[in-house]
């Protein structure tokens, strides 16, 4: 099913595509949960302005979501906007802010998302009915289900390079500097190298790290963590040994960084009392 309003485009070309797949904490399909993913991936489709608020009025449709074709399984949806094109504008930035964003509201649901972010061609048809196939599809697809955690969003490797090198995949009046300081904020790399986006350590911006909503998706994300290593043992919970270092590290870089707060003594205590607990042993 698309979910967006019909627009002229070429039947294929260039696109950034991000391939999504949701669970809900302990596999239970519970059979509101997917559609409900659908309409939380829908309402973010118009793409997360950088700096707050709506899209200018006029600014065309970004993008498209859609179901990527039969046994992808239910809770699964891809998302597409286009690159290189003269009327549309275009921007990696701002995908994967919304992804951030559906990841965290996700988590606040009790669903977690995994998945995948590329660039390469893509038929759409030409009023963006379908159907939908191409390589940017199939890559996607491929490194969804072969080098992704569960609850982690990986970046295609040599995304950076096309940033570097296609300024269309810029934000508006943005230079290099600035996309790639952007890049840095919301994404980390893991051991092989690869980028995947820091959910937990970009997803709040600036808020205080002991606020009641970050505190509520760091006790849920121990949750399902807890939940995948119950019974496990050995290489079988390697992805959540993972993300379990993942969690204890963001809680001790945010402690460590309390230091350095203007009240930082009284500071630094509330931060270890309130976010210490949330710690994964």
């Amino acid at each position: 099913m698309v979910l967006t309003a019909p627009a002229t485009a070429p039947a294929h070309g260039t696109w950034i595509v991000s391939f999504l797949a949701s669970r809900p904490f302990g596999g239970r399909r519970r059979p509101w949960y997917a559609e409900d993913f659908r309409n939380r991936v829908d309402a973010i489709r118009h793409f997360t302005p950088l700096q707050g608020g709506n899209p200018a009025p006029g600014t065309p449709e970004a993008g498209i979501v859609f179901d990527p074709g039969p046994g992808a399984g239910a809770g699964t949806l891809a998302r597409a906007r286009p690159v290189d094109t003269a009327t549309e504008a275009v921007a990696l930035i701002r995908e994967l802010l919304d992804l951030l964003h559906i990841q965290i509201q996700s988590l606040e649901n009790d669903v977690t998302v995994r998945g995948s972010v590329v660039t390469g061609m893509l038929h759409v048809g030409t009023e963006r009915e379908g159907p939908f196939f191409g390589p940017a599809l199939s890559r996607a697809r491929t490194l969804a289900r072969n080098r992704v955690l569960p609850s982690r969003i990986t970046v295609q490797d040599g995304i950076i390079g096309r940033l570097r090198a296609d300024a269309s995949l810029w934000t508006g009046d943005h230079d290099l500097r600035a996309e790639l300081d952007l890049f840095d904020r919301m994404s980390a790399r893991d051991e092989t190298g690869l980028h995947y986006i820091d959910y937990l350590g970009a997803g709040f911006g600036d808020v205080d790290r002991d606020s009641p909503r970050y505190t509520d998706v760091l006790r849920r994300h121990k949750r399902f963590v807890e939940a995948g290593l119950s019974g496990m043992s050995g290489s079988a919970a390697g992805p959540y040994g993972w993300l379990k270092s993942y969690h204890n590290a963001c809680i001790d870089r945010d402690v460590s960084r309390s230091v350095w707060s203007h009240d930082r003594q009284e500071r630094h205590r509330a931060m270890v009392r309130t976010l210490t607990p949330l710690r994964i042993t």
